[in-house]
């Protein structure tokens, strides 16, 4: 086979034998330099950056009188991909054509004739590709190539090459056939016509991400006072000034792809390139400048070649081949949920550059939230503020007098423009409700004229992205069209390019191509500065974790929300905080207005968030929250038990709230009402869309005290549970979990790989695999290199820690090359000690859980971090490695670590003393009621621990505080009560017990690990069975027995304990998932056992601690 031979193909040498052995081409590798000359790079107008890509240009000699084909062979320079600089031959040959040729070297050809040979790499890496231009009938050249180098994957006319059809033709005189064969060899791409939305934004993010490489490419090897690092350098100035070159890319791709999209949506009769920014629609004449300066370089010459290279002619072909009417009627196919525009939006994006999505924290609101919310503004304006028209308010509201103004309007994450839009469709409603009785003629005539001097100049957009706010620019267009606004006005939509979170200023109105990229600027700064906004409304990106928008006005801004915090870490930097503080803002400088936003919900009852509630409490007269819920982190179930979806793809739960500002005196606290919707998702969406805020049943909360919470909570648990010690007021040290921050390389099932490892990398012996596999390469925060090279490796560093529930690893823990250490608390836990560990905030149910080993960050919680609590201090001076961490340590060097405080307090409502005393090695209790507790009136440090141990096992006492366990360490309740006391530390020492693993009870297992009698007759089965190895797709439960594998598994497994979770984690799933093909070892099969019996242990304990504080009284506890 031609294809196959030619992958041979390395250099020009065996070009030529190829062309000969195997397509009959009349050429010989002896004859090879007189075959063919060369071109110089200046002779195709290359410039020197393009010019040091390219090794040799020759052209091959006519091998026939009359041969209509002329070739090319191209040697690039390792490593570059030649679509780019081939283009740019192209052009310099084109030039030369139309100047002529004056000799045979030089004769004048079809540039549709041009057959290049290119190769790129060096050595036995080598890629090929056979090439040809192909004129198109919009006058455009298509790349049509076919290579076998891997890299080539991003040529985007990629065809199945017919190297057969290359052969040398029977018949060289007859030049029609032998134009037609070579031509087959690159067949005209099959060009469906495209109907549907999804076909064409599959089509354009293709096309899209196509441009926006070619564009990086281009840009390489442009001069710097090339026309795209011109405009690069005019985006970043004027409108984004964190712009990367990477990102201009992507606008220039966008902006070109909606653009060209947006011209050819509103004239579906004519679309060429020549007139195509004149398409834009009028409403939006920053897109039709800036499209027009994309498509325009050179100084203002249109180049179609240089249009081709950065792939605008696919773009504009594939358009002309889009029945344009039939996608538009599908936006206009109108379901309950979605809107088809974002639906093809997102289509576009999640194909394009998913990556941008979740970056920017994108997700486009479902339709029924958006209406539920704008039909709510839109009651609100009428019943707070005296506006009878509501969002159609144009004029002064009464009472405003001369210094009123009217409902000005701003969604300052604009996304596709899917509020605006459910903006125009309310007023048109409103407009028509209320001239219903005119003639239809006149009510669309006077529609006209209140579009153009009462709708357009109200309503405002931000938007930072170049596609969705192209998308909304024909959105509002198509919007208003439907309503029969006839775009007869200049009157622009103000949705403008810029991002909301940076301050406005005014820039100086440039000369040349950038003064339209000042003017939007300058818009979209008068509007931040000036105009009299009194609706926000929107929807904010969700997450970035502060990572972007972090400049000084907007950081300015969110220190009000920071003021007086005590924190050690402050989650308020999420831009969805950041636009929250900019409505706030907004609506705060104009003195009164409505800001109606859906967000991530954490906010309502985070702790860090507390200021930020007080904050919106001085601020706002009322407050509605209508908590969407939908946290799948937290496993979320409605009240009645029943599934809770989100409303969005996203895993965080959200709520719609309403900040309303009345503007007059307030004597009285702001009103905060909360309402609660549970469900699937299809309910949620019937709901909101029928009804609003005047139908909702809310319930007036009163936000109080420390925290302000904007959820409900019961105020006699509030006052009781805040009489409690907090952990963190219990304990004189605690701290988080260690960070290895390279758990593959630093923490290891087994001790001997972990040291093989540690000592490899220590000693500096390790090739580039296993730099690549253990992610050897610093990172901002730590450089594993320079602290191994600055370390030596030390035995006594390898030691246990525990990792997930019940799950202990080894580990390699060493100060000064751990890179998160956190050696003082963990310090503690290199001797003989005890532990608890809890965590101060968790989206998951809460959890504790009791250890002796060195502790990592993700144990009782899945998404926060966990804490640990030593129970004993030791002198940290004294060197780890000379102690014995199984030993028992004399009680002289060691402390208990609780405040004094505390046990002061718990001593004296006890009525006993504190004493240091050691413990014996078992813990399951010696004295009275089963407790540790010494003859006489003392107690110790194992007492008080277990104590809180069964406290914080209680069902009771989870269930009752759950929203305050949810933001802050968890509190412990006293008691004077010293038979209760005794009785809950005896529970509390038997738990504590089991967890470690330490209790007797444990040796009498309750599962047995078996196999499928049915199976041993398959070969596969018995194999699994002999090496017990946890299999892909398990561990699974049936009925009773927890299947590893087809064939075995442990049977006897209580649906209970199977189901039984700390924190976040499924353990007896989380500990068989994380070996899943590993083979289960005698030890690990027994030690699994012991969970189990532990987790059933847990479960009868819980409910007899519930049962003795009951018999004690009940809660709260006295």
């Amino acid at each position: 086979m031609p294809a196959a031979d030619a992958r041979d193909i390395r250099d020009f040498p065996s070009l030529i034998r190829y062309l000969r052995t195997r397509l009959d081409w009349p050429v010989d590798e002896e004859d090879a330099d007189d075959l063919t000359f060369d071109y110089t790079p200046a002779e195709l107008g290359l410039d020197e950056n393009a010019a040091v890509k390219v090794r040799e240009i020759k052209q091959f000699r006519p091998l026939a009188d009359g041969q209509p084909w002329v070739v090319f062979w191209l040697d690039f320079e390792p490593k570059r991909l030649p679509v780019v600089v081939m283009r740019r031959i192209l052009a310099g040959l084109e030039q030369r054509t139309r100047a002529r040729r004056r000799s045979d070297r030089q004769a004048a050809w079809h540039l549709d004739d041009l057959l290049f040979i290119a190769a790129t790499g060096e050595g036995n890496v080598r890629g090929i590709s056979f090439a040809h231009f192909h004129r198109t009938a919009a006058g455009q050249s298509e790349l049509r190539t076919f290579s076998w180098d891997q890299r080539e994957r991003h040529f985007y006319y990629l065809e199945h090459l017919n190297l057969e059809a290359l052969r040398w033709p029977a018949d060289p005189t007859d030049t029609v056939t032998w134009r037609s064969q070579w031509d087959a060899a690159f067949p005209t791409r099959h060009r469906q016509t495209i109907t549907t939305a999804q076909q064409l934004a599959s089509q354009m993010a293709q096309l899209a991400a196509a441009t926006r490489a070619l564009v990086n490419e281009v840009y390489a090897v442009e001069e710097a006072t090339g026309p795209l690092h011109r405009l690069y350098e005019s985006f970043k100035t004027v409108l984004i000034h964190d712009l990367t070159a990477d990102d201009f890319a992507d606008m220039y791709a966008q902006t070109v792809t909606y653009g060209l999209f947006s011209a050819r949506a509103a004239h579906a009769d004519q679309f060429a390139l020549d007139d195509v920014a004149s398409l834009v629609p009028n409403t939006n004449p920053f897109l039709r400048e800036l499209l027009e300066e994309c498509l325009r370089v050179s100084y203002g010459r249109l180049e179609r070649s240089y249009l081709d290279e950065l792939g605008v002619g696919a773009l504009i072909q594939t358009l002309q081949d889009t029945d344009i009417e039939a996608v538009l009627r599908d936006f206009g196919r109108q379901t309950r949920g979605e809107d088809p525009v974002i639906h093809f939006y997102e289509s576009f994006l999640r194909e394009y550059d998913p990556k941008k999505k979740a970056q920017r924290g994108v997700f486009y609101t479902p339709d029924p939230v958006v209406s539920f919310i704008v039909r709510s503004v839109d009651a609100l304006l009428r019943s707070e503020f005296g506006c009878p028209d509501g969002l159609a308010t144009s004029t002064p509201a009464p009472g405003d007098g001369e210094g009123g103004f009217p409902v000005l309007i701003l969604d300052p994450a604009a996304g596709t423009g899917t509020f605006l839009k459910h903006v125009i469709e309310t007023v048109y409603a409103t407009f028509t409700a209320k001239h219903k009785k005119l003639p239809r003629a006149e009510q669309r005539r006077r529609w006209n004229e209140y579009v153009a001097a009462g709708l357009l100049p109200r309503l405002h957009g931000f938007e930072l992205m170049m596609a969705p706010y192209a998308v909304a620019h024909m959105k509002l267009g198509l919007a208003l069209r439907q309503t029969g606004y006839d775009f007869a006005s200049d009157e622009r939509l103000r949705v403008y390019l810029t991002n909301a979170l940076e301050p406005s200023v005014t820039l100086r109105d440039t000369l040349g191509f950038t003064g339209y990229l000042s003017k939007e600027a300058n818009a979209a700064a008068e509007v931040k500065r000036s105009a009299q906004i009194t609706v926000v409304i929107g929807n904010p990106p969700y997450s970035n974790f502060g990572m972007m928008n972090r400049n000084e006005w907007i950081l300015g801004l969110l220190d009000q929300y920071k003021c007086g915090l005590d924190e050690r870490k402050l989650n308020l930097d999420d831009d969805f905080i950041k636009f929250v503080r900019f409505a706030q803002w907004r609506i705060a400088e104009t003195g009164r207005g409505v800001a109606a936003l859906i967000t991530n919900n954490g906010y309502l009852d985070g702790l860090t968030h507390r200021r930020m509630r007080e904050s919106l409490l001085e601020c706002f007269d009322k407050i509605f929250i209508l908590d969407l819920h939908g946290n799948s982190r937290k496993a979320e179930k409605s009240p009645t038990g029943e599934r809770d979806d989100n409303v969005f793809d996203i895993q965080q739960g959200v709520a719609i709230t309403l900040f309303v500002k009345t503007g007059g005196v307030r004597n009285q606290p702001s009103e905060v009402w909360h309402a609660d919707l549970w469900g699937a998702r299809a309910d949620k969406y019937r709901f909101l869309d029928s009804a609003t805020i005047t139908t909702v049943k809310w319930s007036r909360l009163n936000p109080m005290g420390k925290y302000f919470f904007f959820v409900p909570t019961r105020p006699d648990d509030d006052i009781d549970y805040h009489k409690s010690w907090s952990l963190r007021d219990v304990f004189r040290v605690g701290g988080s979990g260690l960070n290895t921050d390279r758990d593959d390389l630093c923490i290891d099932f087994d001790r001997i790989p972990l040291e093989r490892r540690m000592r490899q990398l220590f000693s500096g012996d390790y090739d580039q695999a296993f730099r690549d596999l253990y992610d050897i390469y610093p990172s901002s925060s730590y450089d594993i290199e320079a602290r191994a090279r600055n370390q030596r490796f030390v035995t006594e560093s390898i030691r246990k820690c525990i990792y997930r529930p019940f799950d202990e690893r080894w580990i390699y823990y060493q100060v000064g090359f751990t890179s998160r250490p956190v050696y003082e608390v963990q310090g503690h836990m290199l001797y003989h000690n005890l532990a608890l560990l809890s965590a101060r905030q968790s989206k998951e149910p809460f959890a504790v859980l009791a250890t002796r080993r060195l502790s990592t960050h993700k144990i009782v919680t899945v998404y926060d971090r966990t804490s640990i609590f030593p129970l004993y201090l030791y002198p940290l001076s004294i060197e780890p490695a000379l102690m014995d961490s199984t030993a028992q340590t004399p009680s002289e060097l060691r402390s208990a670590n609780f405040s004094s405080a505390f046990i002061a307090d718990m001593a004296a409502r006890l009525g006993l003393r504190f004493a240091l005393t050691p413990r014996p090695p078992s813990l399951t209790g010696n004295g009275e009621d089963g407790s540790s507790l010494l003859p006489g009136e003392t107690f110790g440090p194992e007492d008080v621990f277990h104590y809180i141990y069964a406290i914080l096992h209680s069902p009771t006492y989870r269930a009752r505080y759950a929203e305050f366990l949810k933001i802050d360490f968890p509190r412990v309740p006293l008691t004077r009560n010293l038979a209760l006391f005794r009785a809950l530390a005896a529970r509390g020492a038997e738990l504590a017990a089991l967890h470690l693993l330490e209790s007797p009870a444990l040796d009498t297992p309750i599962t047995r690990f078996t196999a499928r009698s049915d199976d041993f007759s398959r070969p596969q089965a018995a194999e699994a069975v002999s090496t017990n190895l946890v299999a892909t797709g398990y561990p699974r439960y049936d009925h009773d027995t927890v299947w590893v594998n087809p064939s075995a598994g442990f049977a006897g497994m209580p649906e209970a304990v199977w189901q039984f979770q700390v924190g976040g984690y499924q353990v007896c799933h989380k500990w068989l998932k994380d070996r899943r093909g590993r083979v289960l070892t005698t030890e690990d099969t027994t030690h699994y056992g012991k969970i189990v019996v532990a987790l059933n242990e847990t479960i009868r304990l819980m409910g007899e601690i519930d049962e003795t504080i009951e018999k004690h009284g009940g809660w709260p506890i006295q």
